[in-house]
């Protein structure tokens, strides 16, 4: 764990803003160059990524502040570049900023977020290497060997002591999952998978909706993990329960459409 990575003075550089920025510029810049391999590039500037950025910000603080301190204060959502953030708010806020974005430009919203949401994960991905240099968004105790200990400075620790986990004299915290690097996992191999869909989608909205059901299904799973949400929702977590319900959605919409629009479509193929 190291939550900063240079310390000049006061000045600090933390590497959770480091892997977020750096997340976000991999993932722009391959998106850009994606859209510029088509045909007909549609007017995309790196500006989208601003747009997304703002709107993420906003989104992923007013989802925390929601989460974890109630509606009522709400208002401290002037406040967005500090407090916490959380993943599912900052999507939505950052899908509104690059749908803004988009429809100032005169640029349909669903044939680009196809072309976005393959490096949306990769993207990701690198973000949550933040979270575990970070020491944040833990998980639960864990007895298998990959289990990882957490130094005592972290919140972890503190979690245990509060939780009556630790002796007095305990140095360290207890082995606990890695889900930070699980998401990790799982999103390097949703990137792929979204790769795949994108070169065989039979309709714009596809590779979104295929975004939404594969990290919904992983993100339900990793957070069976989580030690630093409180599983109050029937028996899981809000962001479970939101992951649950993004993977059923859309798995149900993608049928639907398999149904009335692919299947069509090969029906009606000349080679058929």
């Amino acid at each position: 764990m190291r939550p900063v990575l240079i310390q000049i003075g006061i000045f600090e550089l933390h590497s959770y803003v480091v892997f977020m920025a750096l997340g976000l510029l991999v993932g722009v810049s391959l998106a850009l160059r994606e859209n510029n391999r088509l045909p007909q590039p549609y007017p995309v500037s790196g500006k989208v990524g601003i747009w997304g950025l703002i709107g993420g910000l906003i989104g992923a603080n007013a989802y925390y502040i929601i989460q974890y301190e109630g509606i009522l204060q709400l208002y401290k959502i002037i406040f967005f570049w500090s407090g916490g953030y959380v993943f599912f708010g900052g999507f939505i806020g950052g899908a509104i900023g690059v749908w803004l974005y988009l429809r100032k430009q005169k640029v349909p919203f669903l044939p680009c977020a196809d072309i976005g949401a393959p490096y949306l994960a990769l993207g990701h991905a690198i973000g949550r290497l933040g979270c575990f240099t970070n020491g944040c968004c833990w998980g639960d105790l864990c007895r298998a060997p990959w289990g990882v200990v957490f130094p005592k400075d972290s919140g972890i620790y503190d979690f245990h002591t509060t939780e009556h986990l630790l002796h007095i004299d305990d140095l360290l915290p207890l082995p606990i999952h890695p889900t930070q690097l699980y998401e990790v996992f799982g999103l390097i191999i949703i990137f792929f998978l979204l790769r795949m869909i994108y070169h065989n989608k039979q309709y714009n909205g596809q590779v979104l909706l295929w975004y939404f059901c594969l990290y919904g299904a992983w993100r339900f799973f990793d957070e069976n993990f989580r030690g630093d949400s409180p599983h109050a929702t029937f028996g899981m977590t809000t962001s479970q329960l939101v992951a649950l319900s993004a993977c059923l959605i859309s798995g149900f919409i993608i049928f639907i459409l398999y149904l009335f629009v692919v299947r069509r479509k090969n029906n009606l193929s000349p080679n058929t």
